[in-house]
């Protein structure tokens, strides 16, 4: 091969790797405008010698061919290759694939998943079961069981007793009443099956106060009609008495009287008298009413007996209707207690009254009778009797 053509194509050769390592430099973006013009220029020179070598034959003859191969590759290699392939092959590769693959699939996987299932599952499952379960089962069996035994037996042992005892004093269960002792039984002490308070058995919350006598039924005088009488001995002021307790405050009691033809206890020093009572209440040893006083010889009066034996008081004021007058068999004997008023007829003739504070609160309407000796018991007293509210 002749020199000339072995020296033109080291130029051509070492002219390519100069344009190389200048591409190289300049795909990086690292080099100044100065050293981009030079590698252009080797470049363009470097074209222009491989496109056709008899062009550039002029430049080949003014050449040192000993200095080319020594200059040429130490300026090409010593300046371009050491700052080209030192910072271009570091900076390249380092730089791209660093940043883009840890950033992007470092993020995406570890941000996402995590915040999204760690929440929801917790959240809705704890706080769901844990207040309905509670609350449900803890408000439902308490409330029901304590009002239902609690209400139910309370008001029904407290209401029985209270009203029962109530309207016996203040009257109301008993609108009415009437005995025909002829049709009666006889029996002493007078009780019509438990209907009569006395002596000796108390009705309608009353106790029998056991130091008086009671009223009985039994034969008059005549010995063929039924009578209602009194049985004490007549010595003290243990009078006899029955009463129907249930009435109210405002009362009336009438009764058809016995008495034996020509009867007269005051000729022998004795007495006998007949009696309706009115607002009739006993306790042991105690007995209250007002008592409306008819006596076989015409005597009438009201008194108030309030205490045992003996306690009483003169209340009545005498009309002077029975002035003169006696009584007869089947006369009509009737007492009346309106408010603080008190009124006694016979016959239907208003014959002794009183008003005033000493009106007796029972609910009691009944007959009583007394005697004194030199008096018989079967002579005078009540064939019926009624009763009621005013």
């Amino acid at each position: 091969m002749p020199p000339g053509r072995d020296l033109v194509r080291r130029r051509v050769l070492l002219l390519s790797s100069a344009t190389t390592v200048g591409l190289g430099l300049a795909g990086c973006g690292g080099q100044d405008e100065a050293g981009a013009a030079e590698e252009a220029a080797a470049a363009a020179d470097a074209q222009q010698t491989a496109q056709g070598f008899s062009s550039r034959r002029w430049w080949l003859g003014f050449i040192d061919p000993s200095k080319m191969p020594t200059r040429a590759p130490t300026r090409a290699p010593t300046t371009r290759p050491t700052a080209a392939p030192t910072a271009s092959p570091t900076a390249t590769p380092t730089l791209a694939p660093t940043a883009a693959p840890t950033a992007a699939p470092t993020a995406a996987p570890t941000t996402a998943p995590a915040p999204s299932p760690t929440p929801a599952p917790t959240a809705a499952p704890t706080a769901a079961p844990t207040a309905a379960p509670t609350a449900a089962p803890t408000a439902a069996p308490t409330p029901a069981p304590t009002p239902a035994p609690t209400a139910a037996p309370t008001p029904a042992p407290t209401a029985a007793p209270t009203p029962a005892p109530t309207p016996a004093p203040s009257g109301g269960a008993r609108t009415s009443y009437a005995l025909d002792f002829s049709a009666a039984a006889v029996e002493n002490p007078l009780s019509a099956g438990g209907v009569w308070t006395n002596n000796t058995q108390g009705t309608g919350g009353n106790v029998a106060p056991l130091n008086m006598t009671s009223m009985a039924v039994g034969f008059a005088s005549n010995g063929a009609t039924r009578i209602a009488m009194a049985t004490h001995p007549g010595i003290n002021y243990d009078d006899s008495f029955a009463f129907v307790p249930g009435f109210g405050p405002n009362q009336w009691c009438e009764g058809v009287l016995y008495k034996e033809p020509g009867y007269n206890p005051y000729a022998a020093g004795g007495s006998h008298e007949v009696e309706i009572i009115l607002g009739c209440r006993t306790a042991t040893g105690y007995h209250r009413w007002n008592e409306f006083l008819l006596n076989a010889a015409g005597g009438v009066d009201i008194i108030d007996l309030d205490g045992g034996p003996g306690a009483y008081r003169h209340l009545g004021v005498s009309t002077g209707a029975m002035l003169g007058k006696s009584v007869n068999d089947g006369d009509i004997f009737r007492a009346t207690k309106m408010g603080n008023t008190l009124n006694m007829y016979v016959n239907g003739v208003l014959v002794c009254t009183y008003t005033g504070p000493l009106v007796a609160d029972g609910s009691g309407i009944g007959i009583a009778g007394f005697i004194r000796p030199g008096a018989t018991h079967n002579k005078f007293g009540f064939r019926r009797i009624s009763m009621g509210n005013l």
